[in-house]
This record gives structure tokens, sequence and C-alpha cells, in this order.
């Protein structure tokens, strides 16, 4: 069972709660924290110039690619434009149940005079895995066609690809030896100029496409036909919004392209990488220049070494360093038994 806490340092009755499970110890300006067997703290905080204070996000998990992120998409490139994402206002927390709204998310527009390339290895740094997920946030202008992404080898043979419009395509190598493509159609039309959640979960030799959310999700699943030692070459290079031999490009908005190692991800899409409009992220999200897991992160300088009695043989927690004037944050205590 699990009980959890959110008390704020500022106030006095909460605070004294804390101290009867929690070490919390403030020193020139840095936070340093012990748990015993039961009792987890996180301290989080984000000082920003506005003086407000909310929790950091959490970086995707390892091995993840974000494929917006990598390409280096921003409005300033050659065929790219700044729009409003799927949210006109996002929440940024959650205070006394309630969402406290802040400003639109922020989506890209592209054109077909857009370039957006990167080098496969260096998106892939650990490979492509075998079974993942594709999520993927975007508004097609209507009865358009094009690549989401197309993934090339050194020679220019197709690797990956995903395909959208009258219906969803979606393409890998087919196995280590051949270099043909297995190809999954999805008869889902998705070119109807609205905002789309999409995620595709890959897994051995089938593949799921899901959809939008909630009631009205859209799900379908076929087969792959590739085989156990199917590989993905990353020695080429990786297109978003076009394909390298037919010209073809995607026209409209996109907010989300992410691969994601696991095929269950797809299936948290909607709550877990893009929830709705009420629900802040839980993933950092471009153009957000640092991002610090909250728990746990490993830092430089040790604790100093605790008695078995205080933390019961558990080892020290680290956290990461934290340099800020601090006049403000929070503490959230998880109990678990």
């Amino acid at each position: 069972m699990r009980r959890d806490c959110v008390c704020a340092m500022a106030r006095p009755k909460c605070r004294n709660q804390c101290r009867n499970n929690v070490n919390l110890r403030l020193l020139s300006g840095k936070t340093l924290i012990h748990r015993d067997v039961t009792i987890l703290c996180i301290v989080t905080f984000v000082v920003i110039s506005t003086g407000v204070f909310r929790p950091v996000k959490a970086a995707l998990p390892s091995g993840s690619a974000d494929l917006l992120q990598s390409v280096g998409i921003s409005g300033e490139q050659i065929g790219i434009g700044t729009t409003q994402g799927i949210c006109e206002n996002r929440a940024i927390r959650i205070e006394n149940g309630q969402p406290v709204y802040g400003a639109p998310d922020r989506a890209y527009t592209i054109t077909e005079n857009a370039v957006l390339t990167a080098s496969t290895s260096h998106i892939f740094q650990g490979g492509v895995p075998i079974d993942f997920s594709v999520l993927t946030t975007f508004r097609p202008e209507q009865g358009s066609e094009g690549y989401l992404f197309s993934v090339y080898d050194s020679e220019g043979q197709e690797q990956l690809g995903l395909k959208v419009g009258e219906n969803v395509t979606f393409t890998c190598r087919r196995s280590l030896e051949a270099s043909d493509l297995a190809k999954a159609n999805f008869d889902i039309r998705i070119n109807d100029g609205k905002w789309h959640r999409l995620s595709l979960s890959v897994k051995g030799d089938s593949v799921t496409v899901l959809n939008g959310c909630g009631p009205n999700q859209q799900t379908e699943t076929v087969q792959l036909h590739r085989s156990a030692d199917a590989y993905i070459d990353t020695s080429g290079i990786t297109l978003v919004g076009q394909e390298l031999h037919n010209g073809g490009f995607f026209r409209g908005d996109i907010q989300q392209l992410q691969v994601i190692p696991t095929p269950q991800a797809a299936y948290e899409h909607c709550v877990d990488y893009m929830p709705d409009c009420d629900t802040p992220f839980p993933y950092a999200q471009p153009p957000e220049a640092e991002v610090y897991p909250v728990y746990p992160y490993p830092v430089d300088e040790e604790l100093p070494p605790v008695s078995p009695e205080e933390n019961d043989g558990e080892e020290d927690i680290p956290y990461p360093d934290a340099s800020y004037d601090i006049t403000n944050f929070t503490v959230m205590v998880g109990i678990f038994s």
C-alpha cells in the first residue's frame, strides 16, 4: 500500500510531519537526503526568472530517440515555422487537485522546402532496438500524404519509415541478410487536417497502430513478416518529413516524433508521453535545455556516511547538486510498505 504527501517546507505543520521520518539537511545551498528502509524523500525545484517554482520534468527512458530534437528543428530554419500544438493551453502544474494552465504547446510547420536530417548513428547511438514504439503527435494538411520520417543506410537503401495519408504505412528491414522491406498497411485515414496522437507498437513479427486516445481510439494489428534477426543499418541518414528517392514530403504541423525502446510505450502514449491538456508534460519537451531525472541522479560529491541505525543499512541516495539561492521548494515524500 502506498501513501503520498506533498508538503511545502515553508509550512511548520507539514515540516514537522516530514521530520518524523526524513533526515533533511540544508548546507550552503545544497540539499542532502537520506532515507530509511520504507521512506523515499525527493526534493525537486526549478528556479525561473518569473519567480515561479514548479517540478522538473524527467528525461525520456534510456535508449529513446527524439527525432525532432536530433535534427535540430527550429522556427528559424528554411521551410520551418512555429505554431500552436495540440493544446491551446497546457497545464504546467497541479494545485489542490486542479490544473494551473500556462502557455500553449509548441509545434512546427513543415513545408516542402524543409531539410531535416541527421546521422542515424547519432540518433540511435545504441542501435535501433528489435522491439520499440513510435510516438508522434501531428496535424497533416487535408488531403496530403508523406513520410513523417525515413531511415537509410550508407548505400541509400531504406531501413525504416512511417508514411501517413489516406492510410498509415510502416516499413522496416525484413531480416539481417535480406535488404528488402517488411511492410504493414493500416486502413486508418490520417490526412483530415486534424491533430492526431498516433503510436505504433513494434513487437516480434507484428505491429499495432493506435490512433487517438480515449474510448474512440482506433487500434489495428497486422503481421509484419520480419525475421527474428531483423536489423536496422544505422550507417546512413535519417530524414524527418520526407523520403529520399521519390521526393515525397510531409506537409503539416508536428509536435512530437519519438522512438521509445519498448513496445509498451505505444499503449502509454496518451498518459505518459502526450497527455491531455489538463495534465502537465511528464517528460521534457523541446526546446527545454536541461533535464534532470527526479530520482536517482549520480553526483561527483559523495554524501557523508550514515550510521546503520539511521538508515537500516540502506545506501544513501544522492541528488543533483543544488547551487541556487533557494527561497522556496517542494518536498515530495513517498511512503512504501
